[in-house]
């Protein structure tokens, strides 16, 4: 009898009837699991805990992050495995033989592999290694292909990599998977993405009830809680959360509303950061405004339960976790028109979407400020509108089915 080929005899019989039971086997491949990476990890955690609802065994291969990055990690994934690998590189260039060792070894252990990213090595090595092994997968663009993207930043050289290297991987993805319309709609400018099929999967959202304000607690404040009105941006200190606009804003927001503070919790470049604080310093407003660091756990729900507004301003967002955050809190959201969770604040009346401009972001922030009204709403409803869109029971029949139609397909 002739040797068989075990990735094509996988490749088969993966489109079959699943057994153990119909549990899906499902590896993650992520460019960083480190906490700063912000709303991508947190991604990831809120679609491993959609696919346990609906029978997903999940594993995660990403490269090694700080080690209490990888124990807080692993604290928080349940039942699923993590593994992590050794990279050569650095930043966006890293990349790992390892992790190509790992999908062989476990090629007939997978169903369907989830990339998460681009423009990045460790990504493109995932999809370039399913495509030898025969595995189907699944790319999520995370906001990679936005126009924002290609007009910032080495701009020949994105070019030049979607065309090389990018591209081919979409063309022989079983699917593009994408967190919002708007984020797939702009990225269908590009024929690759429209020659593949595309689902809209939202990031899942993970109750933490911490995290809640309560209305009491609200109209405590309304009804004169002595404690400073506090505004309140939470996420990465980068460029593209244009945070110059908000600390522009400032001023007037603050002239009227002098007790008020304006709270920036994240970490970034340390040279930006830098830059961030010079301009605070030269505005004559460094003592309202407070740069908190990273936060997370306890102290990032203190300062979500202490917040009146939240603030996010940015040139590109191809969701907005830290938003949907905040408004599970109960905290009203004030975002720019390049937030794509911009259209669930607005229909369901949890805040406002306001182009960019100092003037007018201050205009929207005092506006807030100034309705009682709203803040209640958002404290009794916020929770309540985000789990009936984006709870793991509601996203992950969703999930899992992208996924058996990306098994279904057999890679090229």
């Amino acid at each position: 009898m002739g040797r068989v080929d075990t990735s094509e005899a996988a490749a088969q019989t993966r489109g079959g009837p699943l057994p153990n039971g119909g549990v899906m086997r499902v590896l993650h491949v992520m460019p960083d699991i480190s906490r700063a990476f912000g709303g991508p990890t947190q991604a990831l955690l809120g679609y491993l805990a959609a696919g346990r609802v609906v029978g997903i065994d999940a594993t995660v291969a990403a490269p090694e992050p700080p080690m209490a990055d990888l124990d807080w990690v692993r604290r928080q994934v349940g039942s699923a495995t993590v593994h992590v690998f050794p990279t050569r590189g650095r930043g966006s260039a890293r990349v790992s033989t390892a992790l190509l060792d790992h999908l062989r070894a476990q090629r007939d252990a997978i169903d369907v592999v989830h990339i998460h990213g681009m423009f990045n090595g460790i990504s493109t090595l995932a999809a370039r290694g399913c495509r030898r092994l025969q595995v189907p997968y699944v790319i999520g663009p995370f906001g990679t292909l936005s126009r924002y993207t290609f007009a910032h930043r080495r701009r020949l050289l994105k070019r030049a990599y979607f065309a090389l290297l990018d591209a081919p991987a979409i063309l022989h993805a079983a699917a593009m998977v994408f967190t919002t319309s708007e984020e797939r709609d702009e990225a269908r400018r590009f024929a690759a993405v429209r020659a593949v099929r595309s689902h809209v999967v939202p990031p899942p959202w993970l109750a933490d009830a911490s995290a809640r304000r309560s209305e009491a607690g609200n109209a405590r404040r309304d009804h004169g809680d002595s404690r400073p009105e506090t505004v309140l941006f939470l996420g990465r200190l980068h460029p593209i959360k244009a945070l110059e606009s908000l600390i522009d804003a400032w001023p007037a927001v603050h002239a009227a509303r002098p007790a008020a503070r304006l709270v920036l919790a994240g970490s970034g470049d340390p040279a930006y950061v830098r830059d961030l604080e010079s301009r605070v310093a030269r505005k004559g407003i460094s003592h309202s405004v407070i740069f908190a660091g990273f936060v997370t756990g306890a102290e990032k729900a203190r300062w979500l339960a202490s917040a009146d507004v939240f603030v996010l301003p940015s040139f590109h967002e191809n969701f907005g976790v830290a938003a949907l955050e905040a408004i599970a809190a109960g905290v009203p959201a004030v975002v720019s028109p390049d937030v794509q969770l911009g259209p669930v604040v607005c229909e369901h009346r949890l805040g406002v979407v306001v182009a960019r401009a100092p003037a007018t972001l201050a205009a929207a922030i005092l506006s807030v400020l100034g309705d009682s009204a709203l803040r209640q709403r958002c404290a009794a409803e916020g929770a309540a509108v985000v789990s009936s869109l984006f709870s793991p029971e509601v996203i992950g029949p969703q999930l899992r089915a992208m996924y058996e139609l990306a098994r279904s397909r057999s890679t090229t």
